[in-house]
């Protein structure tokens, strides 16, 4: 059985899952050259099923998902759409579902989307850059966000995070679920196929959970929207065999203040959140208080024009927020810091952004937290379970994550790569597979770094390579390629790997990477400049996964993805050293491929079992995805060494 998954929103991306296995998850960003990208067109369907030799007729259910308040567009109707509708296929599955309702709720939300608006109005809105033009036009069609869908009459919306035990009951657990998803007949190529568009956090939570190997689990999601109804920022669930429980929503909106302080930091509103963990190790969180610990409910409401910081900019939907801005704009007054370059990021390094950093990044940290424990307890009053499975884009947090696997109540925590959106196609493929068909679990290389590489099968580049010119590059094929390029990295060159299938999600895994030596601290800043980045952000370290805990303490293992932290336990690999002693570690395995054979080769000369891998990537751009994205960074950046297949190319200077 072949299940094709759609998401629509950022981070588009196109899978395949086949019989319960992931065949693919192809990221559209990586194709198009956009970050984030938005929306699907027919002929990215079309690419995707080419490549792995899939014809449209073998599509028994398609799964479909979007980001928050974004529309489904669709450029040409005609070759691919969809209709909420019970088809005969779908009608068994879902026997609560009311066309009238939906209908109803169709009509509600057809002024809610911010894509069309945004585009249309020429904005200054991220989401702007990463849209298809071809999907806004005069004649498009779409479908408004759809994100209300089964709601239990018991949850209460005005909960603080301590008292969401009373939205749970034993019935959350039972087999008369809240159903998170509608029937769909999608139009595509010609062919009415069934299938389910699913609630956002529901296909993020398939996502992690039918991959965990667990048979039992709670589960966590939580991102950056904002919560101002139902289940928009995040969902407790509990998954059990095939099924996965909706429990209770956690009104959370710790990811969004995260993502509003980085950007007020001056940090950027689009890769701002992933620079701010990288930041916070500077400072210390001397702005931080227990009392924020807190959902959405948080029970003092601060108008965002009594903030206090003279460049504050908000709305007043979210009272966490703006009370805990107006808390540190009190401190940093009786403190007397200087606020005059904040905001500016050629001052990111001044003492009170550092500190806001760090006094926000420990929020974020004892919310997940105390959240997960909360969890934790809700799930083992009812159903115990020892297994904790993340999901959404605050799963991307990893000195968060690290802090729930290591001093948490679970005897396990499964993180996978693809917890952003992008991820959302696997999951709501899986869901139509296990949750609604109840086909069983299959077991899931998840121990693996090898495990998240899902992008689209590579041919032989023997003709590219065979194409360069000769004057500017050189091109071998040595039997002993892992041999030669630990050489390299000893004597401490910068060597790109391009290998096999692009991963997914947004951490360099060993098919997309640059690599350097780690054991020498000026790379750190060659790295940056390399890559075009700030100088004061970080890097981390591929090690070989058996001498993981030789060099690094309180680490979650295995560390295969790049989501978690661990402390360095010598100043041997400065380079990959923050400021706090930690490093966000990758455990490599035996089935990684080059990247195992190179930290082999490399161990064996130095006694290192340790190097510096960041994502081979431009500065704005996606990671690689063809060989030729690969060979133009070589030819017009600061590498010498690119390795393509088992071929060297050196950039002749």
């Amino acid at each position: 059985m072949i299940i094709l998954g759609l998401h629509f929103g950022h981070d588009a991306s196109i899978s395949l899952v086949k019989d319960g296995k992931i065949l693919c998850c192809v990221e559209l960003e990586r194709i198009r050259r956009v970050k984030h990208a938005i929306g699907i067109l027919p002929q990215d369907i079309e690419l995707i099923l080419s490549k792995f030799s899939i014809d449209v007729e073998q599509i028994e259910y398609c799964a479909v998902s979007n980001t928050q308040n974004t529309e489904y567009l669709f450029a040409h109707p005609d070759l691919f759409s969809f209709e909420i509708k019970n088809t005969a296929v779908s009608a068994q599955h879902c026997p609560h579902f009311d066309m009238e309702q939906s209908a109803r709720g169709i009509e509600q939300a057809k002024d809610k989307g911010v894509l069309i608006k945004h585009v249309t109005n020429a904005t200054q809105h991220p989401y702007v850059k990463r849209v298809i033009p071809e999907l806004i036009t005069d004649t498009q069609t779409h479908l408004p966000p759809l994100e209300h869908f089964a709601h239990a009459p018991h949850w209460q919306p005005d909960l603080p995070l301590s008292a969401l035990q009373d939205n749970v009951n034993a019935n959350s657990f039972s087999d008369d679920m809240l159903e998170m998803y509608w029937p769909i007949e999608m139009t595509l190529f010609g062919k009415q196929i069934p299938g389910y568009l699913f609630s956002h956090h529901f296909a993020h939570a398939a996502s992690t959970f039918y991959t965990s190997n667990a048979d039992n689990a709670a589960i966590f999601s939580h991102d950056g929207s904002l919560p101002q109804k139902s289940y928009v920022g995040g969902m407790y669930y509990y998954g059990e065999g095939t099924k996965i429980y909706s429990l209770t929503p956690h009104y959370l909106s710790v990811g969004h203040l995260y993502e509003r302080v980085a950007t007020f930091l001056g940090l950027g509103a689009e890769a701002g959140p992933g620079k701010m963990m990288g930041l916070a190790p500077y400072g210390e969180a001397v702005f931080y208080d227990a009392k924020f610990v807190s959902n959405f409910n948080y029970g003092h409401p601060v108008n965002s024009a009594d903030v206090g910081f003279e460049n504050w900019q908000d709305d007043n939907r979210h009272p966490l927020l703006n009370a805990w801005m107006q808390h540190v704009y009190e401190r940093a007054v009786a403190l007397n810091y200087n606020m005059s370059k904040l905001g500016d990021p050629e001052h990111i390094l001044d003492k009170l952004a550092v500190d806001i950093a760090a006094s926000t990044q420990k929020l974020l940290e004892e919310i997940m937290f105390t959240a997960s424990e909360q969890l934790y307890d809700i799930c083992n009053s009812h159903k115990p379970t020892a297994h904790l499975c993340l999901t959404g884009g605050v799963a991307l947090n990893c000195p968060a994550n690290t802090k729930m696997a290591i001093e948490g109540s679970y005897q396990s925590v499964h993180i996978p790569p693809y917890v952003h959106d992008g991820g959302l196609s696997i999951g709501g493929a899986l869901a139509i597979y296990h949750h609604i068909l109840g086909f069983e679990r299959i077991e899931h290389n998840v121990d693996s770094s090898s495990h998240a590489y899902l992008g689209l099968p590579q041919p032989d580049h023997n003709d590219v390579l065979n194409t360069l010119d000769k004057s500017k590059f050189k091109v071998s094929k040595p039997d002993n390629l892992a041999d030669i390029i630990a050489d390299l990295m000893a004597d401490d060159q910068y060597v790109a790997l391009y290998q096999g299938r692009s991963e997914v999600g947004p951490r360099a895994l060993g098919n997309r990477t640059l690599l350097a030596n780690a054991t020498i601290e000026r790379n750190w800043r060659g790295i940056n400049l390399v890559k075009r980045r700030e100088q004061w952000r970080p890097f981390a370290p591929v090690v070989l996964a058996e001498h993981a805990t030789d060099w690094f303490s309180n680490c979650v293992e295995p560390s295969p993805f790049m989501l978690a932290t661990a402390l360095c336990k010598n100043d041997k690999i400065p380079a990959v050293t923050h400021v706090d002693k930690t490093a966000r570690i990758q455990s490599v395995g035996k089935e990684c491929g080059l990247i195992r054979k190179i930290l082999e080769a490399y161990y064996a000369k130095t006694q290192v079992p340790v190097l510096m891998n960041t994502s081979f990537n431009g500065p704005g751009e996606p990671i690689v995805e063809s060989v030729d994205n690969a060979i133009n960074f070589l030819a017009n950046g600061d590498i010498r060494y690119l390795v393509v297949d088992q071929y060297l190319i050196e950039k002749r200077v």
